[in-house]
């Protein structure tokens, strides 16, 4: 019944399948999702969260281009024969821990991949990755710096240079891959973590930057390193930041001050300044800004959902 529904789904663009186990103990039930699924003719973009033993059926499908996979212990032969399949696919996500077998050889058939987002481990070998010619943006899951600057050494000095997003989920970014991501120069969104001021004052080399999000160490004082970004990095569009707990307003007029002596309003929009923790300006401080050089948003976070996918569960 699930498969013929599916099969009528024609205008369907993106699939989210997380198969509960009594479904994943079914092999005629999961074969058939899979088939069904494949046959969709404007299918792009496909999700799974499973057990590893799905990942054989993504060889049937022919049209994606964007696939994320929340499955542990990933057969490597199993994922090049799906990319070897899927010839157009731009975007790959491998959001779970574990992998049997080696993805060497796996840039070869992944030449379209333009975004990359990966869990490391220290016990795997990421570094056929390294070799993915379109690879623009990408993000890591680690805890460990030490790790995340070893994958990035794998890469060459000209694919670093043509990374435009980076993000580091979890753990902090220390000196050493600081200096690793300063050496992406054509990087237009960061986002990490960082405890120490000379890390965030390295971002000043970064002269892309459009898109800055930063959690830095509570208290930390890094005002001031955030001011000659705000400074030197002139193209900055975004500028988010959270850990750090301002008192007062002070940071946001000093922002402001910075902007009017480097920014000229009549060619470039206004900075967006995000703050997680500042107390709420009054009504007369909100008049003193100037929204040519300025907009703030004091962050209150809320839960959202997305209507517009189809998840089978």
């Amino acid at each position: 019944m699930l498969s013929r529904s599916i099969q009528r789904m024609i205008k369907l663009e993106r699939l989210i399948i997380k198969l509960i186990s009594a479904l994943h103990d079914c092999c005629f039930c999961k074969q058939s999702l899979f088939k069904a699924s494949s046959q969709l003719p404007i299918l792009r973009i496909l999700e799974l969260t499973s057990g590893a033993a799905c990942l054989e059926a993504l060889r049937s499908f022919r049209h994606l281009e964007e696939l994320t996979l929340h499955i542990n212990n990933i057969n490597a032969g199993h994922l090049m024969e799906c990319c070897k399949s899927n010839t157009k696919l731009r975007v790959l996500k491998l959001c779970g821990s574990g992998a049997e077998g080696s993805l060497e050889g796996i840039a070869a058939l992944c030449n379209n991949v333009e975004e990359l987002e990966i869990l490391l481990e220290s016990n795997r070998d990421y570094s056929p990755f390294a070799k993915l010619l379109n690879l623009k943006r990408l993000t890591i899951y680690c805890a460990q710096s030490d790790l995340a600057r070893r994958f990035l050494n794998g890469f060459s000095t000209e694919k670093l240079e043509e990374i435009e997003l980076f993000r580091k989920i979890y753990g902090i970014t220390d000196l050493k891959l600081s200096k690793k991501i300063v050496s992406m120069k054509a990087l237009k969104y960061l986002d990490g973590y960082f405890n120490d001021t000379k890390c965030l004052e390295l971002l000043t080399q970064l002269h892309d930057l459009e898109e800055l999000f930063i959690d830095v160490w509570y208290d930390g004082g890094f005002s001031s390193s955030i001011l000659k970004i705000v400074q030197v990095c002139r193209k900055l569009q975004i500028l988010h930041v959270g850990g750090e707990s301002f008192k007062g307003n002070e940071f946001v007029f000093k922002v402001l001050e910075v902007l009017k002596k480097v920014r000229d309003p009549t060619t470039q929009k206004p900075l967006l300044l995000e703050l997680e923790h500042c107390t709420a300006l009054t009504a007369t401080e909100m008049q003193k800004i100037d929204h040519a050089y300025l907009d703030l948003y004091i962050i209150n976070y809320e839960d959202y959902s997305d209507t517009d996918v189809l998840m089978i569960v």
